[in-house]
């Protein structure tokens, strides 16, 4: 094998070394991503206190009505007695 070929094989197999070398770096950062679980956690929280929001207006609201209700009830017996 002559140098100029020689030169042209080392610099094959360095490019294919640093292409796994930086698909390896690649993958550990897609990895370390996915394992990331801080915004997660974060998201989660989101979500149960918009549940709880949505729960308290419901609620609120049924309260709301039972309390108009009972309150007109005591009303009418009291103009009625």
């Amino acid at each position: 094998m002559g140098q100029p070929k020689k030169r042209e094989a080392e610099a094959v197999i360095e490019t294919k070394n640093n292409q796994t070398r930086n698909g390896d770096e690649k993958m550990k950062k897609l990895i370390k991503f996915f394992k990331d679980e801080e915004g997660v956690v974060m998201i989660e929280y989101a979500l149960i206190a918009a549940l709880i929001g949505v729960a308290l207006i419901l609620t609120l609201g049924l309260v709301t009505n039972a309390l108009e209700d009972i309150f007109g009830r005591i009303i009418s017996a009291l103009e009625n007695a």
